[in-house]
């Protein structure tokens, strides 16, 4: 028996991860390598949260109606830390104000509700967190619900992966897969189809 997480839930891990990612940026230079993306420094992968952290946040104002929130680039000489906080309490802020059902445009065929956008959002940032703390020789573990749920999201994803031009994925014939956690009550059966 697998425990959903549910929009809040989703919305509350996207606050913690903001926060750590935001320590995490400042805990020492931000030109070190990051060990679990090569050939990216803190820099780099402060660009790319920076800039995922700003688009979901303008979808989620695009599908609502609202004004945009502010979007800055990294600052050069700043601190990326504060800069990210802002960007990250903005994502927070149009998340708590947006209905999990709530319309908005997202990649994934039959999944363009903000619910979409909140677990999207728990898992990236989840992710790169580690990533920027591994940067810094100090990760810290992954929620284990977080983490049970991150799974789930791949195989519901893996039909969105094949609508956006990769059929390969999850594609077989008939065989079925089965995956159990060891330290968790989760586990799936999935049959792969052609």
């Amino acid at each position: 028996m697998i425990a959903h997480m549910n929009y809040g839930d989703h919305v509350t891990a996207v606050e913690r991860e903001v926060a750590a990612l935001a320590g995490a940026f400042v805990a020492g230079p931000i030109d070190t390598l990051v060990p679990t993306c090569p050939e990216w420094t803190v820099a780099d992968l402060a660009d790319h949260v920076g800039g995922f952290t700003g688009f979901w946040s303008h979808v989620l104002c695009e599908g609502t109606g609202r004004p945009k929130t502010e979007f800055t680039e990294r600052p050069a000489d700043g601190d990326i830390g504060a800069w990210y906080a802002e960007l990250g309490a903005s994502l927070v802020a149009e998340l708590n104000a947006t209905a999990p059902e709530q319309p908005v445009w997202t990649w994934a065929p039959g999944r363009n509700k903000a619910s979409f956008v909140a677990r999207r959002c728990a898992h990236e940032l989840a992710i790169h967190r580690f990533d920027a703390q591994a940067a810094r020789a100090a990760t810290a573990p992954i929620d284990g619900a977080l983490a049970v749920d991150g799974i789930e999201e791949v195989f519901v994803l893996i039909e969105a992966w094949k609508a956006n031009g990769q059929p390969e994925s999850g594609a077989g014939q008939g065989q079925t897969l089965h995956v159990h956690a060891t330290d968790r009550d989760a586990e799936w059966l999935l049959t792969l189809a052609p």
